[in-house]
């Protein structure tokens, strides 16, 4: 996760990549869920954040299908 992490540019979305790849394989919430919840707990002056965000789950969900 780190590693992807650093290739979108913020190592501080590893948490996100591993949540991504955690949705994809329990399937305990929907991957439209989380990316709506986004919305909602990061605060809006910090909003440009979500494209980011929502990436790194996106790209957590690719990780998990390949393992």
């Amino acid at each position: 996760a780190t590693e992807k992490a650093i290739e979108l540019g913020d190592v501080r979305v590893a948490n996100m990549i591993a949540l991504g790849a955690y949705q994809k394989i329990t399937e305990v919430v929907l991957m439209e869920d989380l990316i709506k919840a986004l919305e909602i707990i990061i605060p809006t002056h910090r909003h440009n954040l979500i494209p980011l965000n929502k990436k790194a789950l996106q790209e957590g969900a690719k990780l998990a299908n390949v393992s």
